[in-house]
């Protein structure tokens, strides 16, 4: 195997998610580094027509930073959500969630760090549901915490993020 394209990027990568159809890379940096999306495109490559007339190469494009509220130390990767991708998440270590709009790098929900559990070590979106709005966190005492909008279940403790009602399930 071989690689065929290469970028630099500004630090180092923690993670890259390649999404379900396969033309946007979110990459995830070490520390205080925002989130960035990339479009991968498909270009022919001059170099290899000698061998395969249909030879291609990737290039990647920066399409966004998702810029949070504040200066945040990133807990973990950050990770497409949502049924077709059109949402980023990431975790900040102190307890914030942070989840924009993929396409216009909107911040459309900001879920301020809970008074309960540990600094956050990862977010994750469970792709498996027909539930619109789910997900996963993890933190440092040991606890997983299932994210949904509120429905007719009140068992769940009620968050709220600036105005916007979340329930949260602690497993």
């Amino acid at each position: 195997m071989e690689f065929k394209s290469q970028t630099p990027v500004v630090n180092d990568v923690r993670d890259i998610t390649i999404s379900k159809r396969g033309g946007n890379v979110l990459i995830s940096f070490e520390r205080k580094t925002p989130p960035q999306l990339w479009k991968m495109e498909l270009v022919r490559d001059a170099r290899g027509r000698e061998q395969h007339s249909f030879a291609q190469v990737a290039r990647l494009l920066l399409r966004h930073t998702y810029l949070p509220k504040a200066q945040v130390d990133i807990a973990g990767s950050s990770y497409f959500g949502g049924k077709e991708d059109q949402l980023v998440l990431c975790a900040g270590k102190a307890g914030d969630i942070h989840i924009w709009d993929r396409d216009s790098a909107a911040l459309l929900h900001y879920i301020r760090p809970q008074t309960f559990g540990g600094d956050l070590t990862c977010v994750a979106w469970n792709h498996s549901t027909d539930e619109p709005f789910m997900f996963a966190t993890g933190s440092h005492d040991g606890t997983v915490r299932i994210w949904t909008t509120p429905a007719g279940d009140r068992s769940s403790e009620a968050i709220r993020d600036e105005g916007e009602p979340h329930r949260c399930s602690m497993w």
